[in-house]
Parts: C-alpha cells; structure tokens; sequence
C-alpha cells in the first residue's frame, strides 16, 4: 500500500493467492535487477524500462500511431481543447502527474479510445457522439490514464508479446489486417499497444482507479457505472462498430459493472457531470454527425453502388465543405470511375485543408502517375512515405524508378515495400523477382536428375520464382566423382515454365548401374526471357 491510498479490495485478494506469480518476478527482479513498485497498484513488479525509455516508446509510436487510426480532428479546435481540458484536469490527480500527458481527438468514426506508454492518449470522434455528459468523457479519459500511469502498455512490451517479430507478423502485419501496409517498427508497435486486449486484471485497475481519479478530480464517478451499463447493453447486441472499435480492446461484462458499483459505494456521494458544458463542446460534431455517416457509407458501398456512394459523398461535402476526409473520399470515387481531372481537383483540395495526413499523398499520387505526372507523383509518394511509411507508397516509388531504369533504386524501395505482407507488399516482391531473376536465374531455378524406373533418366527443371519464365535454355555438365564424364549438352525448353511449375527433359548416357547411381550434375542458364 502506497501511504494511506485506498486498495482494490478485489486486486488485492487476487494478489495473496499468486504465488507462483510473485516467486516468478520476485526471481526474474533478483536477476535482473529491474524490480519496482507499481506507481498505482503499489505491487512489485518487473520493470525493464526506465521512466525515460517507458515515454520513448510512446512518443515514437504516437504520430504512426494517429496517422494510422486517421489522423487528427481539425475542423472544431475547441473541442480539442475541451478534451485536452479535461484530460489534465484528471492527469493532475493521477499517480503520476509528471508523465508528458497529451489528448487528442482522432478522426475516425470507430468509438475508441487508447493511451500508449507515457501518457500519449488519443480519442476517436466517433466515441465522443456517442457520450452524454463530461463525466463519462472522464470515465473515458481516466480509464486510459490508468493504462498509462500503471504501465500496462510497458509491461506488455516487457513481457515481449508486442515486439515478437512473430506476433507483429502473424497479426497486425497479416495480409487482411488494417494495418498490414505499415512498415515502420514503431507504428506497428503503436498498433499493437492499441489494438491489444488487457487483461481483466489489468480492466479491472482501469476500472476502479480510474473512478478514484474521476472522485479526486470532482466529477461524479457514478458516470463510469451507467457508461459501462452502456457498454455492456451494446456488447450484447453485437453491434459490429463497436465490436470492431472500443470493445475490441475493453470488452465489457456484468462482472465489470458490478465491480464498478462496489467501487462507486465506497467513494464520496455526487460530483460534477457537465451535461450542458458537454452539450456545448460537441455541438459542432453532434450537428455533423449525419455527413460523417454518410460519408463512411459511401465509402463501404463504393464498390457495389458507386452511383450511390457519389451521392452520399456529394451530400457530405455539402455539409463539411472543409473536412479534408470527404474531399479526398470524393478523390477515390472519381478516381474509381477514371475521371483523374475531378480525382486530382478533390485531392488538391483536401491536402489544402489539411497537409499532414499520408492518405490524401498517396491518393494523388496513385492518379498523377495513372496520367503520367512521374515527377509529381514520386512527389507525392515521398511525402506520403514521410508521414507514414507504408508499403504502397514504395511500390509506388519502385515502380517509377522502374520505368526510369533506375533499377538499383527501384531494387531498394522494392525491398522496403516487400517489408509488408499486404497486397503491395505482395507485388513488390513479385516486382523484385522480375528484376532479379534474369540477372540471378540460378536463384530461382532448380535442375537435378530424377529417377522413374531405376537409373536416372531424366532432368527435373523447377521454377521456384513467382512469375512464368519462357525461352529457357540449360548448359548441363554430366560428373562422376567431380569429373566430366561427356560433353556438356545444350537443352531448350520450348514451353513456358509456369510460376512454381516444373518440367523433365529426357537424356540417355552410356553408364554402368553402378555409375548411374553416382552421377551428379552442374549446370547453368544460358538464356530466358520473363
């Protein structure tokens, strides 16, 4: 216990009856010599990371971190404050004051909420239409300041489990994931943190020092109740939105809202609830809500109704003629149909409105080099790459250095793109093979003698490679015991090699049983052709 600072009754019962647990850190703590006390549980724990590198890891990963979830919500710089407002306000009165605290709404229409180590704290404007007073804005805030101050985010790095290359390339770097493209380490990081499922442990310290900071800092923690009820109420109906955002990572439960109600009895009665002040800050977004909707069903539709998708996006953009989001969205849809004239109008627009968010570069991009604008375009995909690196922007860059015979650095951006298992990952490998595979042939096709009844009779040519090699030719040396044992044979394939296909080329020497079971070969390509 941390002076006379009220307990988790329930944490604390959980911790007398593991012992196993304990012995385990208490002996890694007398290993590595990296044991602490935990600033808000007041428990021993293994701390590998310095206080300095905890805020390291989170301002490294926080700008990847926000343009990939979006980037920031520009059109109502007072609510951005008024988060930021009341944010603080509950920072003051956490555990640890002095973290470098920072909020920030994001523009994206999930409902979430996540704090990365050191402080760095994000909100989704889609969270924040969903919330009726400032004290469940607070109920929000201060859960994710827990997450921070208790160094939840740091003792999952510590256990190892978000910077295995293994988990990072098995989840948020698989070829369906959001996140696939990403290629820096530190905003595949900052997704993992973001996208990590706590532990009920771990829920349950937001929880309920969460409402502690909610009471010290006067508003009514009775709030962090009613909003997991809320919560609870929208798991159970599946909502898919929130599936896929807030509950992603903080699932719900009963077992949560009960534990919240025993927490609220023990805690001082009433406390401030900022209906109206709330009402009043998020005016503007609660007004808006409707093109934001609109918006995101035009994007989820453009494929099957584009007709309608433009009518949506149209719609929206008469609303917020000044959210860059929409603008670029309209980019997309007249870049869909072929209109590249409209397509670059809504991106110039949308990066005069906002000029730090990657997306709107990557979109002009892909329609300037489609027109034939090289240099704009590889512009425009450095820039990109420059906010967020991202294997289409790569690829992007590969491909123009490709066209421009500048094949060394076509070769490197390749390489870096191929860094991704996205499709674009995907394609610049494809990309570097067709590169490297007639300077290297050997590197991608195989020759050896096979048996079909008895000696061998024949060659067995594979094309390991991704892509179809026609016009092959092979210059094959027949060796017994290293020694050339005819004169080297010339053989044409006629056919075209498919990808990962193979094919047998017949031959006949004059060799004892003996000799045949011995012979070997060398061989080289002398031609082919992609």
């Amino acid at each position: 216990m941390i002076g006379n600072r009220q307990r988790n009754p329930i944490l604390s019962f959980r911790f007398l009856f593991r012992g196993f647990t304990l012995l385990a850190v208490l002996l890694t703590c007398m290993n590595l010599s990296a044991c602490g006390v935990n600033p808000v549980t007041g428990e021993r724990q293994v701390m590998i990371y310095s206080e300095d590198q905890e805020i390291a890891m989170g301002k490294n990963s926080y700008f990847p971190a926000l343009q990939a979830q979006g980037g920031e919500w520009r059109l109502d710089e007072g609510l951005n404050r008024y988060v930021e407002a009341v944010g603080m306000r509950l920072a003051q009165v956490s555990d640890r004051p002095q973290l470098p605290y920072r909020f920030t709404v994001l523009n994206n229409s999930e409902p979430n909420a996540w704090a990365l180590p050191g402080g760095k704290i994000a909100v989704n404007r889609g969270l924040l239409v969903e919330l009726e007073n400032e004290a469940e804005l607070a109920a929000v805030l201060s859960h994710e300041i827990v997450h921070a101050a208790a160094q939840h985010g740091a003792q999952a790095a510590e256990r190892g489990l978000l910077l295995q290359a293994g988990v990072l390339g098995v989840g948020l770097a698989s070829a369906n994931s959001r996140y696939a493209g990403l290629l820096e380490k530190s905003a595949l990081f900052g997704a993992s943190l973001i996208n990590q499922r706590y532990s009920r442990e771990q829920e349950s310290e937001a929880d309920f020092y969460g409402m502690q900071y909610m009471a010290k800092a006067g508003y009514d923690p009775a709030a962090a109740v009613t909003l997991q009820e809320k919560f609870v109420r929208l798991f159970n109906n599946e909502n898919q939105n929130w599936l896929a955002g807030l509950f992603a990572s903080h699932p719900p439960s009963e077992q949560r809202v009960e534990a919240n109600r025993r927490t609220l009895s023990q805690l001082p009665v009433g406390g401030y609830i900022g209906e109206k002040e709330y009402a009043k800050a998020t005016a503007f977004l609660m007004e808006k809500k409707e093109a934001y909707e609109d918006a995101d069903k035009a994007e989820s539709i453009a494929k099957e109704d584009p007709a309608k998708a433009m009518r949506l996006a149209e719609a929206a953009r008469r609303i917020l003629p000044k959210e860059a989001v929409i603008h670029a969205l309209l980019g997309d849809l007249y870049a869909d149909r072929q209109q590249y004239p409209a397509a670059l109008a809504s991106y110039d627009e949308a990066i005069r409105l906002n000029d730090g968010y990657y997306k709107f570069f990557l979109g002009r991009a892909r329609v300037e080099k489609e027109r034939g604008m090289v240099t704009k375009a590889a512009e425009d995909f450095k820039r990109s790459a420059e906010l967020l690196p991202t294997a289409e922007a790569y690829l992007g860059l590969g491909r123009i250095a490709q066209g421009n015979r500048q094949e060394n650095d076509a070769m490197a951006y390749f390489k870096k793109a191929a860094g991704s298992n996205s499709p674009a990952g995907q394609q610049a490998a494809l990309e570097m093979q067709r590169i490297d595979l007639p300077k290297n042939p050997d590197k991608y096709i195989t020759v050896k003698p096979v048996r079909f009844s008895g000696p061998p009779d024949a060659l067995l040519v594979i094309n390991n490679s991704s892509i179809p090699v026609r016009g092959l030719r092979l210059a094959v040396v027949f060796l017994l015991e290293g020694r050339q044992i005819a004169p080297t044979q010339d053989y044409a394939i006629s056919q075209t090699l498919a990808a990962g296909g193979q094919t047998t080329i017949p031959f006949s020497l004059n060799l004892t049983s003996d000799q045949e079971d011995r012979l070997s070969i060398s061989w080289a390509i002398t031609s082919l052709s992609l």
